[in-house]
């Protein structure tokens, strides 16, 4: 009836009534000049996708010409 000896998963702690235990945790601080450089390179990424594919290639050796200058 099963495959290959796999067999239904039950709920757990959940199914005997009892409660997750749950661990403190810390507070994460957030970087604003990381969110907005993530935002950033977000948008530069979506940019790309929207382009046609020659735009895109040449797009891109633009910008790769930049980064491997002689």
């Amino acid at each position: 009836m099963w495959k290959r000896g796999v067999q239904p998963v039950g709920l757990g702690a959940a199914e005997e009534g009892k409660k997750p235990p749950v661990a403190a945790g810390t507070v994460k601080l957030e970087n604003k000049q990381q969110l907005a450089q993530e935002e950033e390179s977000e948008v530069k990424g979506l940019a790309t996708m929207t382009m046609k594919k020659r735009e895109k290639f040449l797009y891109q050796k633009i910008v790769a010409g930049r980064w491997h200058k002689i």
